[in-house]
């Protein structure tokens, strides 16, 4: 069964990647004018949330525990003969004279500096927009994302990627709520990129990398 759920959310991606393309191609339904890329986001972001959860729920993994056996110690009493034995005391040997020693300083070790996470560029906003293309330099960065409600109440709010020349990047979708929420979604590989944002309410982006 989660093999099917599986399937069913890569098949959900990829109608969504198309929905964003083109929402008249998978969605035959209702007027339209309705037939929005927005509504296109909503309606097949929740089947992915659905169908992940649903996977997450039918897989079954479970940990392997392996249990150490105590270990066993064995005490050997000394017998009454041998310590009824006599012992001849042997003369003390001459101290060894002393050879004075010099030892060389040990080498200090030096700390490797852990990578960081640095701003790019920052995004704000409360409307639909495509942002300016922006360039990373490291093989990881991140896009750190908020938003609220606005005049208009909780609005869908829903960010894609795209490389330079138009094509997604990745999935493409980074975030896909309604109302308020938070999250920080990370990505790969170095290039220029921009952002789509498809929302009617107030949000901040941040954009890291890290290096």
């Amino acid at each position: 069964m989660s093999s099917l759920f599986l399937a069913l959310f890569f098949v959900a991606i990829i109608v969504l990647i198309v929905g964003l393309i083109s929402p008249k191609l998978v969605m035959r339904w209702g007027a339209e004018e309705k037939r929005t890329r927005g509504r296109a986001a909503l309606i097949y972001g929740i089947a992915i949330v659905v169908l992940f959860v649903a996977f997450g729920i039918t897989s079954n993994h479970e940990p392997h525990q392996s249990a150490a056996s105590p270990s066993q110690t064995t005490t050997t009493n000394p017998s009454p003969e041998a310590s009824k034995s006599a012992t001849v005391p042997t003369p003390a040997a001459a101290p060894a004279a002393a050879t004075p020693t010099t030892s060389a300083p040990a080498p200090v070790a030096q700390e490797t500096p852990q990578p960081s996470w640095h701003e790019v560029i920052t995004f704000q906003g409360s409307s639909i927009k495509n942002t300016q293309t922006f360039h990373i330099q490291s093989d990881n960065w991140r896009i750190n994302w908020s938003t609220w409600p606005g005049d208009y109440g909780n609005m869908n709010f829903a960010i894609m990627v795209y490389n330079s020349d138009g094509s997604p990047a990745g999935i493409g979708v980074a975030a896909n709520v309604i109302g308020q929420g938070s999250d920080i979604s990370y990505m790969r590989g170095s290039g220029d990129y921009y952002l789509a944002i498809d929302t009617a309410q107030p949000y901040k982006i941040v954009i890291e990398e890290q290096h």
